[in-house]
């Protein structure tokens, strides 16, 4: 499957594969297992270089006991969850066995779809009422760093994490792309006391709303 879905594209092989943990233990992804057998054959085969963990508030334990019991290394290299000023959708149990840890991740929807003011003060921008909340409590923060634009603001936050190796944003402009791989080269440093800030309001969002959550509800 993997291969008829790589031909179209011209392409040989995927440097990256995204394992999904819906209907899957922890111990799928441990050696000695059959998921882990299967993944690791693809990965000798060559049709997938390396593997990231999908995760979510919900899927965080299945993850965090896959850290735990070792299975990092051995078949996956990293986690991809959304990760940005108003969401990290990693419990706070798993962020911080991956900050102790040193473990790769990417942080996906880099923006969280739009202008933090905008998600605040225009109806509808948010889709969730969560985001709306949250983008109260963030904008005064992003007021008060003096960074120039949300775009920047999410960008230096997230890579102000040494575990954050890529981030995955999406826009419809052209200008904003630009905007968005330009900080993703320069790396700038983000303000500390805000990065303090917004760290303390993400632990209590986990605790809150995203650990207990239903399953696709955010």
């Amino acid at each position: 499957m993997i291969q008829r879905k790589l031909e179209p594209l011209g392409l040989s092989h995927m440097d990256i594969g995204q394992l999904c943990l819906r209907d899957r233990s922890p111990e799928d992804f441990l050696p000695g297992s059959t998921g882990f057998d299967e993944f690791s054959r693809i990965r000798e085969e060559g049709l997938v270089r390396r593997y990231v963990m999908e995760v979510f508030p919900w899927t965080s334990p299945v993850a965090l006991q896959v850290l735990n019991d070792g299975g990092i290394g051995d078949l996956v290299d990293g986690f991809i969850f959304y990760f940005n000023p108003l969401q990290r959708f990693a419990s706070n149990a798993l962020w911080q066995r991956i900050q102790e840890m040193n473990v790769p991740i990417i942080a996906m929807r880099t923006v969280c779809g739009d202008n933090v003011l905008n998600l605040r003060d225009v109806p509808g921008a948010a889709w969730q009422d969560y985001i709306q909340q949250r983008s109260v409590q963030v904008a005064p923060l992003f007021e008060r760093s003096g960074i120039e634009s949300w775009a920047e603001f999410c960008m230096r936050y997230v890579y102000s994490f040494d575990v954050v190796q890529a981030s995955v944003g999406a826009t419809s402009r052209e200008e904003n792309l630009s905007e968005l791989l330009r900080h993703s080269e320069t790396r700038e440093a983000f303000p500390n006391n805000i990065k303090e800030e917004l760290l303390a309001l993400q632990s209590g969002w986990s605790e809150e709303l995203d650990e207990t959550a239903e399953p696709w509800s955010m």
